[in-house]
Formats: structure tokens, C-alpha cells, sequence
């Protein structure tokens, strides 16, 4: 029985003049070893290596032919092909191609790039190799792609609907594209994690939309940057540096320490099962989106802090967040609009919005969202004009000192804002917390704040000011009776004095017709004396009847003599004396009204 011809003498009988790195490839490839080629790929002063042609040149289509010929795939052993240098005269054409064992190319030079549409191969690794596009959509792959340390493409490395057992290494990998995406992975399938860290680069859009992750997202020291768009496309579509929209990681998203991106970051609709990591990172895009994450559902904490600094405007509207959302020590600058916009947003546990530095045109959106505390303090808080309330609900708050400052916090809210909403809200909290003196406090400034808006007619901001003075809108009905002690006071030094100018007639019986009392001023036996204050206070109640009112009144007829001028006091004091009946009905029925809660708005 005949052997079979070793793969050396397959490939000539196949290839004519196999030159010396052809020959190393290949015999290597069947002995199961590491075949090492010159390295031609430039240093870093730009120049290439003087080698001959024959020690590093390798043809595409010979390489090819190992990766697809039944006959050759034979006798390559369980290794795989396994390359360090050399070059590849041509595109690295595999598409469709079924490849059982590993193909390693560490540090080649490919320029014309490669093609794997189609193809499945156990193990991939590009390490280190300069390449043209790399094309390689529906690849399947068994185990893991290294597309990292020192890798670089230029046109691109495209992914998409790939399926992936293991991980996506990018470590350090360059990834180049003016046209289009520097790297995709869109549609892909992920069994494990994918690794954007030590130096990672993408000029032109990095994108993972629609992908399914099993592992984490794992990206530091890395820079995103958009590619500037060509005419032609500026008016289509903006490129973004980072696009993971309706992605899916079972674990972690970490765009951590070192993450510099510029351009617009986007995960809107994403789902993460644990952490969304921005600590330390840096988004980019002055004046516009730097992050788009609406509709975000994050398994426990979001992080934007320790050093994250942001140019552009957070987006993360209708976000649910199981977790904390933590921006303490997160920074806010750059030219144009800058801040966060948290819409409809619902976080489970905190907020935190502690040692955050802004400038002047940050601005923070908390409409209509829901945490379940939030925890500030004032050096973090926006400009005047700055900060949106309306519908914001939690269940708790904390982080500044006082009640009063809560209330200015609310102040901040842009000029002419109708929804007192965020007075409700506050003054919800304060009272849950104990402090229900000042959650009063602020229910009244709610009211001041619904009759100065716009609409409100003279007559109604005018009982407005008597309800705030008398009863605070209902909410410290004790105001009203510090006026009644006022006015009680007052009747009581008034008909005082005015009794000492008998200007205080007896009533009762006819008595102040009587001769005796014309006489000499002597009262009946057993008539009722007269006490300023006990009147006062019988003018001023009504209903009770302290038999004072009915015994004594001002005379009208009587004068006096003040500084030497004659004035009609008793007249003077007789409306004075129903003027006090008036101001007694009206703050006894407020009063009632206040403590009874029958003129609350909540």
C-alpha cells in the first residue's frame, strides 16, 4: 500500500517554485510548529527590513490552498497553521471556507487584507499583522478572534452576524476606516467576552448593534473616534465613534478609565445584565449627543464618576437602572450645551450627584423620572435656569443641610416653569424624613408659585395675599391667630385709652342716660366694670359673649383734645369697633378653614 505524499510534496505538485519562507510555512504547518519568517512590517522609524523576497514572501492563494484542499488539510497537523512574519502577496481569499484547526498569523503583513465571509475555523488570530479590509460576515468561529496586540487594519474589520464561542480580543489592535466601520460586529453572537483595552484605537465607527454577548464588554485606555463623513453622506447618516444599539451583555459594559471617545457613543434600547462602567472615561462631541443610551436596561449600577469627564450631552431618557446611578466626581465642560438628560428615567436605588463639576451651560433634565433617593449637594447644582423638575419623584432625599437651601434648590428651575409638581414632591419627602415644619414651608411656596403664573387676575393674586398672610394657604393656620392676638392687643390699647377720654359709654339698661352716672359717673350697683382687654377680646370673638360688648360702646357724640386739637375720637373709635368685628368673623372663619384643611390645595 501506498503512503500518501507528505504536504510539501502536495504543494508542489500544486504550486511551482515554492520559494524559502514558502517551504518553512509549509513544513511547519505538517511538523506541527511555529513557522518564523522575517518580519518585514515597518519599525518604527517607517522603513522596511532588507530581506529577500524568497525568506518572507508568501502567496495568498498557496495559503489558501493549505486552509481549503482536502488533500492538504490531511496532513496539517492538530496545531493548525501557526505564522510569525512574512507577507502575503495578495488578498487572503477564505470565504466559504470550512477551516477544522486553528490559523494563527501573528505579526504578517496582509495589504491587500482578507476575506472570511462565510467560513468557519476552529481558532483565528491575527495578533500583531497589518493588514488592508478584513471581510468576514456569518464567520463562525469555535473558540476565540485575537485581533490585537499591535494588529491593525486599514478599511476595516467587518464582523457582522458572526458567531463567536469565545472571546473577541482586541487588545491593542488599530482599526482604520475614512469610508465606513473600522470595526463591526453588528448582528454578532458572542459566547464570550470582548476585550477593547491596553491601547485599542478605532478611526471610523466601532459597531456592536443587535450583538448577544455571553461574557462582558470590556474597553480601557482605548480611544473611539467618528470618522469625519464624506459629503456625499453628511446629510445621511453622521458617523458615531461607538454604536451598541439593542446590544445584549450578559455581564458588564465597562468603558472605563482611559475610554477617550469623540463623536456620539450609542447603546439605545441596549440590555446589560450587571454593571455600565464609565468611571474615569472621557465622551466627547461638543454641543451634541456624546451618549445616547434612551431605553437602556442596566441588571445593577451605572457609573459616570471618579474622573469621568463629559463635553456634549448624556441621553438617557426611559432608562431603567436596577441599581445606583452614580455621577459623583463626574465633570461637565466644553463649548455649547453640556449636561444630562434623564427623561422618564427609573432607578431603583440612588442617585448620587455629589462633587460634580459644571460650567455655565449644563444643564440637568430630571422630568418625569423616578429614583429611589436622591443624593446632592449644593456646589453641584446647575445655574439658575438649569434644572428640570417637573414629574421628578423619589422616595428620599439627602446631601444638603437644610430645608430653606432645598427650597432655593427648587428656584433653580428655568423662569415661568408651571408645574408645582417638584413642591409636592419635596415637600412629600421632608415630611417622610420628620421634618414636617418645613414641608409646610414649601407646600406654601407652591402656592405662591400657582398664583404668580401667567393667567392669574388681580382679584385672585389679591385673595391669594390674604389666605399666605392669615392662614399660609391653609398650611400654618397658626398665622392667623398671631394676627388675632395683633388686633386683640391693638383693640385693647385703643379702648383703653379711649375709656380714659370717656369715650366708653354704658349701654346696658339706658345707664349712660342716667343722672347719677351724668353726674358723677357712678355706675349701678353690680353693673359690669370695663376691661379694655376682656373687650377687645368680645369685640373681636364672635358667637362667644363675654357681656362686655353688650355693656359698653363707643360713644360717637364724645371728642378729645390730642395735642391741643379737637378730633371726633368717638366716632373715630366706633369704627374702629366694627372694623374689629369685621376682622374677627374673618379670621375665626380662616382659622377654622385652616385647621380643618378645608382651603388645602394637595
Amino acid at each position: 500500500m501506498s503512503t500518501a505524499p507528505p504536504l510539501l510534496t502536495l504543494a508542489a505538485q500544486a504550486f511551482s517554485n515554492l520559494n524559502n519562507a514558502e517551504n518553512v510555512l509549509i513544513q511547519s504547518a505538517e511538523l506541527g510548529r511555529i513557522a518564523i519568517l522575517p518580519e518585514v512590517i515597518p519599525g518604527l522609524d517607517g522603513t522596511t527590513p532588507v530581506v529577500a523576497d524568497t525568506d518572507y514572501l508568501i502567496r495568498a492563494e498557496l495559503l489558501q490552498w493549505m486552509c481549503t484542499d482536502s488533500r492538504a488539510i490531511a496532513h496539517i497537523a492538530s496545531r493548525g497553521i501557526d505564522l510569525i512574519g512574512g507577507k502575503l502577496d495578495d488578498e487572503l481569499n477564505l470565504s466559504n471556507a470550512n477551516i477544522a484547526f486553528p490559523l494563527r498569523l501573528n505579526r504578517c503583513l496582509i495589504p491587500k487584507g482578507i476575506r472570511l465571509e462565510y467560513s468557519t475555523v476552529s481558532q483565528l488570530d491575527l495578533s500583531g499583522c497589518k493588514t488592508g479590509p478584513v471581510w468576514a460576515v456569518w464567520l463562525t468561529a469555535t473558540k476565540d478572534i485575537a485581533l490585537g496586540q499591535g494588529f491593525e487594519s486599514t478599511g476595516g474589520v467587518t464582523l457582522d452576524r458572526s458567531r463567536i464561542a469565545g472571546d473577541l480580543f482586541c487588545e491593542g489592535g488599530h482599526f482604520l476606516n475614512h469610508k465606513g466601520p473600522a470595526l463591526s460586529a453588528h448582528g454578532s453572537r458572542i459566547g464570550g467576552t470582548v476585550s477593547l483595552t491596553e491601547n485599542f484605537r478605532a478611526i471610523g465607527e466601532t459597531n456592536f448593534a443587535l450583538s448577544v454577548i455571553t461574557g462582558s464588554f470590556i474597553s480601557s485606555a482605548a480611544k473611539f473616534e467618528a470618522s469625519p463623513a464624506a459629503p456625499a453622506e453628511a446629510d445621511i447618516r453622521k458617523p458615531k465613534a461607538l454604536v451598541a444599539n439593542q446590544i445584549h451583555v450578559d455581564g458588564s459594559v465597562f468603558l472605563r478609565q482611559g475610554v477617550h471617545t469623540s463623536g456620539e457613543v450609542q447603546f439605545i434600547a441596549a440590555k446589560v445584565g450587571v454593571d455600565f462602567d464609565c468611571n474615569g472615561a472621557h465622551f466627547e462631541n461638543p454641543g451634541e449627543r456624546a451618549l445616547s443610551a434612551d431605553r437602556i436596561s442596566i441588571g445593577s449600577n451605572a457609573f459616570f464618576g471618579r474622573g469621568f469627564a463629559l463635553e456634549g450631552i448624556i441621553w438617557m431618557s426611559g432608562a431603567n437602572i436596577e441599581g445606583d446611578l452614580d455621577f459623583n466626581g463626574a465633570k461637565f465642560g466644553g463649548k455649547g450645551e453640556n449636561g444630562i438628560n434623564l427623561e422618564t428615567i427609573t432607578v431603583k436605588k440612588t442617585l448620587f450627584w455629589q462633587k460634580v463639576e459644571l460650567n455655565d451651560t449644563t444643564k440637568i433634565n430630571l422630568n418625569d423620572s423616578t429614583v429611589g433617593r436622591y443624593l446632592d449637594n449644593e456646589a453641584s447644582w446647575p445655574k439658575a435656569g438649569n434644572l428640570f423638575l417637573f414629574g421628578f419623584k423619589y422616595g428620599r432625599i439627602a446631601g444638603v443641610s437644610t430645608a430653606r437651601r432645598r427650597r432655593d434648590w427648587l428656584e433653580l428651575q428655568p423662569p415661568g416653569n408651571a408645574s408645582l409638581q417638584p413642591y409636592q414632591q419635596l415637600a412629600a419627602a421632608l415630611r417622610e424624613a420628620g421634618h414636617d415644619a418645613q414641608s409646610k414651608r414649601v407646600l406654601i411656596d407652591k402656592e405662591n408659585k400657582r398664583y404668580q403664573q401667567p393667567g392669574v387676575n388681580r382679584i385672585t393674586r389679591l385673595w391669594s395675599h390674604v389666605l399666605r398672610t392669615t392662614i399660609g394657604y391653609g398650611y400654618a393656620p397658626r398665622f392667623a391667630l398671631y394676627w388675632s392676638l395683633g388686633v386683640v392687643l391693638l383693640g385693647s390699647l385703643l379702648f383703653w385709652s379711649g375709656n380714659r377720654q370717656s369715650l366708653m359709654s354704658p349701654v346696658a339698661d339706658g345707664v349712660y342716660k342716667d343722672a347719677a352716672y351724668l353726674s358723677s359717673g357712678t355706675l349701678p350697683d353690680g353693673y359690669q366694670t370695663f376691661n379694655a382687654v376682656i373687650y377687645s377680646l368680645d369685640v373681636f370673638l364672635p358667637i362667644v359673649d363675654l357681656h362686655q360688648e353688650a355693656t359698653w360702646q363707643p360713644n360717637s357724640s364724645k371728642r378729645c383734645f390730642v395735642g391741643g386739637a379737637d378730633f371726633a375720637c368717638g366716632s373715630l373709635l366706633r369704627y374702629y369697633f366694627w372694623i374689629q368685628i369685621v376682622i374677627g368673623w374673618a379670621l375665626t372663619t380662616l382659622a377654622v378653614a385652616g385647621f380643618s384643611g378645608l382651603v388645602r390645595k394637595d
